[in-house]
């Protein structure tokens, strides 16, 4: 599992912890990276520890473009836990790259994952969000990556978000000469 971003108290990243604990603590299979920096690095870390699960989950610091690539490029699945987000692209980038993603309902998340692409969860349900994570690691043949990649490229590719724009200048135009006359 991969969560990257601010490590800030907004993006409750402890949710991922306690559910990664819950579900898969002393499987030294299942490992959790978590990518970024932040006022709440040092107190997530802390966590680990007292949830025992620091041998498993390690913290990478902030990453450069390419870094965060490739960290995608060796998960199986990404995680966002967030409070709230209006559009996330760190999730459009992981879709782009195969991964399915587990993130919680929080606005923004709701308009990109579908099942087809991962699941969403409730905000701060450990519970939920630990079962949504055993579930994609059983069900992990489901998401295939050229998939996701597909999906990625028709929802949010160049000529689709063009076509989009495209779209919302002609009904603006057309309303504009509507009222006019």
């Amino acid at each position: 599992f991969l969560h990257i971003s601010n490590l800030t108290k907004n993006k409750r990243i402890e949710i991922i912890l306690h559910s990664f604990a819950e579900q898969f603590r002393n499987e030294l299979s299942v490992s959790l990276a978590i990518g970024g920096d932040g006022s709440n690095r040092k107190n997530l870390e802390n966590l680990a520890i007292d949830l025992n699960i620091s041998e498993q989950v390690k913290f990478l610091g902030k990453l450069t473009r390419n870094q965060v690539k490739k960290e995608m490029a060796a998960s199986h699945a990404f995680l966002l836990s967030s409070r709230f987000e209006t559009f996330s692209v760190v999730l459009v980038e992981a879709m782009a790259m195969g991964l399915p993603s587990i993130a919680t309902r929080c606005v923004g998340p709701e308009s990109i994952i579908t099942p087809e692409t991962g699941q969403l969860v409730p905000p701060e349900d450990i519970d939920a969000f630990g079962m949504a994570m055993t579930t994609l690691i059983a069900n992990q043949t489901t998401y295939s990556p050229e998939s996701l990649r597909e999906i990625c490229t028709l929802r949010y590719g160049s000529e689709s978000l063009s076509r989009q724009w495209l779209d919302i200048y002609t009904f603006a135009i057309s309303n504009s000469r509507t009222r006019n006359e």
